[in-house]
């Protein structure tokens, strides 16, 4: 089959709009192309411009719009012949951050209206989390994972996914005899730890343990808790709403991300505090590997 058959419809990470072209000729550049008549034409243009709001912009000149309106002029051609799949390859990349917030609501809600299977490409955690119904992550062309959002994110099943997805810090360890209340002792390289160890990993004497920024509380003095480890505070970085440390911990650097009530200083001595059911434990694996 040929690709101008498949029935494929692709919005591209620079548009490919025709700059020589207007609004309407972008659009309904498909449909003539197909032999599609000037009634119907104009018909499903409008409807397309309407979907896409861009209604009362189909005589204007393509480079007289907007990087937002582009996009949309984009999206609209890849719709108006109504394609059996949508493929959009980054198709926000070229965005500044505040219009990529509102246009990632605006793709969504078009694509639930029009009900089309879309395939999404692109390097943003976000973005994927946000829009998806269904995840694939691939790493140097092999699939490191799949599933939604909320199970990946809150279960990653490797390095890979806890790193880039989830934004975790990782560990090694060993797991040990010692046994407390249904959790493991795991020997890491920032100390001891206990964990809930999944049952299929019951038997793996070396693990990885993934940390989540924001379920490490952070302390002056020591707490009576099962998990306390001890580390020097290297940098912060202040972003609003939260303060996000980097501690040294012996020869590891984790990241840990606090409110701003209390704020600590540069080479700080600090202690992490870590529940057990906050320490996710992940084959050793450095990354997938193809079978």
């Amino acid at each position: 089959m040929q690709p101008e058959d498949r029935g494929i419809g692709m919005v591209f990470q620079s548009y490919a709009i025709w700059p020589h072209m207007t609004v309407f000729d972008n659009i309904a550049y498909p449909l003539n192309i197909r032999g599609v008549n000037k009634r119907e034409t104009e018909d499903r243009v409008k409807k397309i411009l309407d979907l896409v709001g861009l209604q009362g912009l189909e005589k204007r000149p393509a480079p007289n719009l907007s990087g937002g309106q582009q996009q949309r002029v984009a999206l609209a051609r890849a719709l108006v012949y109504e394609p059996k799949v949508l493929l959009l390859d980054e198709p926000l990349s070229n965005l500044d951050t505040r219009l990529r917030e509102r246009m990632r609501t605006e793709l969504k809600e078009i694509q639930r209206n029009i009900k089309i299977t879309t395939i999404y490409v692109t390097h943003d955690r976000l973005e994927a989390m946000s829009l998806s119904d269904k995840l694939i992550l691939m790493r140097r062309g092999i699939v490191a994972a799949s599933g939604n959002p909320d199970t990946l994110y809150s279960n990653p099943p490797n390095r890979f996914v806890a790193g880039f997805l989830c934004r975790m810090n990782v560990v090694k360890g060993i797991q040990t005899s010692t046994q407390k209340e249904l959790m493991t002792l795991i020997e890491t390289s920032i100390g001891h730890l206990y964990c809930k160890v999944p049952e299929i990993l019951k038997d793996d004497k070396e693990v990885m343990i993934s940390l989540r920024r924001n379920s490490i509380k952070m302390s002056r003095e020591q707490r009576d808790e099962v998990n306390v480890v001890s580390g020097l505070v290297k940098n912060r970085l202040f972003e609003g709403d939260y303060v996000e440390y980097l501690v040294k911990i012996c020869d590891e650097l984790i990241k840990v991300r606090e409110n701003t009530e209390n704020m600590f200083q540069e080479d700080e001595k600090v202690f992490l505090t870590i529940k057990p059911e906050d320490c996710i434990v992940i084959k050793s694996e450095e990354y997938p590997t193809l079978e």
